[in-house]
Formats: structure tokens, sequence, C-alpha cells
């Protein structure tokens, strides 16, 4: 004849289910954060195999020096140098993500076009650049300081405009306290204010509610082992290191959900007083041309060719 169980008799079979509940768990918890380290090492990893070299393929009969620089760190980065016209200022072309200078050469085309000579390097971990680590722009600022002392040492009278893009952009503010007056001008096109913000819209933009936040928490923890300087990616912070009286133009687009224009914004608010901030209708991330490309292209001809007639001689 059966009876009921007393509390002393069923104590057993509660530690059992606590016991699998708590391991269980535990294995969920560390496969999600195993799977988070996983997918943030791919995130900030080189991510196309290193290329031999890079030549210009839309840019065959235009005169250009293909340089290897040494950055302060002891990487090597493949660059470009295209003469221009003389007395015109050199832009220095820094790309975006995922991206080298080889898929920037419709920009230098027009650029030469307007007579400007165009320095344009693969930043690390992109191209033909050394480097495994990508981290947004912080440690590309050293691939900008390299250009900027080649610049100098070969040719130092011309002006410099700095114009970076995405990733790019990122590490030309990074590098903009150590450029101080050497740069005439920035052009910011579609940056992103922190890498905190920037993790958050993917995750946004990739997941459901509520997992889009666990996922955030995940990959931020993760990050501090792979990223250990993660709280300084900061554009946002680092934007007042551009002297006061440095021109900066942001560009943006009302559709970027990348780097949104909310982003731009609160950047522009830092440098207030010397920059300006454009909004493009109907753009989306690094696609600010596509429905007018003369317009754009006159945009920053115009702000090159001011910034550079009203600033101060370079250092």
């Amino acid at each position: 004849m059966s009876h009921a169980q007393t509390p002393h008799e069923s104590l057993p079979v509660r530690k059992r289910l606590s016991r699998r509940l708590f391991w269980s768990s535990s294995l969920v918890i560390t496969l999600w954060l195993g799977l988070s380290l996983l997918v943030t090492n791919y995130l900030t990893s080189r991510r196309a195999p290193r290329l031999s070299t890079e030549t210009p393929r839309l840019l065959k009969d235009v005169t250009y020096e293909n340089l290897r620089l040494r950055t302060s760190d002891d990487l090597e980065i493949g660059a470009w140098y295209f003469p221009g016209q003389s007395g015109k200022p050199v832009i220095l072309l820094l790309h975006g993500n995922f991206a080298s200078r080889s898929a920037a050469e419709h920009h230098i085309q027009w650029l030469l076009k307007a007579g400007y000579s165009v320095m344009i390097p693969s930043l690390r971990a992109h191209g033909d650049s050394q480097g495994d680590r990508n981290d947004f722009g912080y440690s590309a600022q050293r691939d900008v300081l390299a250009c900027q002392d080649w610049l100098r040492a070969n040719h130092p009278d011309q002006s410099l405009v700095v114009w970076g893009q995405s990733l790019g952009s990122a590490a030309a503010v990074f590098a903009a306290q150590e450029l101080g007056q050497r740069a005439r001008a920035y052009i910011l096109e579609c940056p992103y204010q922190d890498l905190q913000t920037a993790v958050w819209n993917r995750c946004q933009n990739m997941l459901p509610d509520y997992l889009d936040a666990f996922a955030y928490r995940s990959l931020r923890l993760a990050a501090l082992t792979v990223l250990p300087q993660f709280d300084k990616i900061s554009p946002l912070k680092s934007i007042s290191g551009i002297p006061a009286d440095v021109p900066v133009l942001i560009l943006a687009g009302d559709q970027d959900v990348h780097a949104r224009p909310s982003e731009a914004q609160a950047l522009h608010e830092v440098v207030k007083a010397q920059s300006t901030l454009k909004i493009f209708e109907d753009a989306t991330h690094m696609g600010l041309d596509v429905r007018d490309k003369d317009a754009y292209r006159k945009l920053l001809i115009e702000f090159i060719d001011t910034s550079v007639a009203h600033s101060f001689p370079a250092n």
C-alpha cells in the first residue's frame, strides 16, 4: 500500500532537480558566452586574406606612387599617392570597414579632376596591409599618422585635408590630436559615435526585441577579452581633439541604420562652432552620393577649397 512522501523523503528528488537545473543553466550560459566570444572575434578579425599587392584598375593611365609605409607599432601598410595640380591640397582618403583603397577609385577620379592630390592607404587588417585585428579605427590612427609623416617628408608644402568614411572617419578623429594644425580640414562621412552604440545598432538590426539586449550584453562582455580598449573606442570622446580653428564637415544618411544620423548630430554638437552637418535624404550607409553625385561632389569641393583658403599655413 503506497503512502505520501514526507518532506524528508522528497528532499533527494528536489536536490536532483536543483542540480539538473543548475548544470543545465550553466551549460547554456557557457555556450552562449562562448558563442559571443566567437562572434566578437570574427567581427574584429581580418575579413579576407591579405592581398599580395593592390594596383589601380580604373586609373591605369594615371601617374601614381605605390607605397609601403611603416607605422609606429611596426606594421607595414600599403598606400597610393596621386599627384595633383600645384597649389592644390592633398586629400588623405580613408576607406570604410571591410574595404580597402581599391574600393575608392571612383572617388579618386573626380578628386584628381578637381586638381587635388590624393593619398589613400589600405588601413590595417584590410587589403594588402598587415594586421589581423580590426578595432574599428582605433589602432588605425597610427596608419593615418604614418601617411602624414610621409607627406610631410615628401610634400611639405601641400595642405592636408583628411576625409574619412565610416571606419576611416573614426581613424581620422582618433589621429586628430596628434595631427594638430597639420590637417587643415576634416570630412567625416557616416561616422559612428562610439563602439557601444555601433554594437547596439547591429544587435537591433539583426535580432528581435529582448534578444537584442541580451546579445548586446553578451557581446559587450566578450569584447573585454578581445578589445580591452573597448570603452576608449569613441569618436564622440575624441573629436574635441580637432583644433578649434580647423573646420569639420560631417555627412550622414537619414536612412543609415549602422551609423545613424543621431550619432552624426552628437558629434556635430561637440564641435558645433567649427562644424557643418549635412544629412542626405533617403540615403543609407555609404550611399550618400547615390541620388545626386554632382551635388555631393560640389559640396565637398566647396568645403575643401573654402577651408584651405581660410586656414593657417601647415606646420
